[in-house]
């Protein structure tokens, strides 16, 4: 009875940690994707700014 616990137990934290990390690969590509955008935002706003000026 206490083997098949224990084994479950540990199946349900090794399938915890699995969801864990997925979900933090998932934040992780959001977030890479965000500043990806705002960097490629303020390029256009300086070129823009470029061509104003001159």
């Amino acid at each position: 009875m206490s083997l098949s616990l224990s084994l479950s137990i540990h199946m349900c934290m090794y399938i915890c940690r699995y969801i864990d990390g997925w979900i933090d690969r998932q934040i992780g590509d959001r977030e890479r994707s965000v500043s990806e955008k705002l960097v490629r935002e303020k390029r256009k706003l300086r070129e823009n700014e470029r061509g104003v000026l001159s």
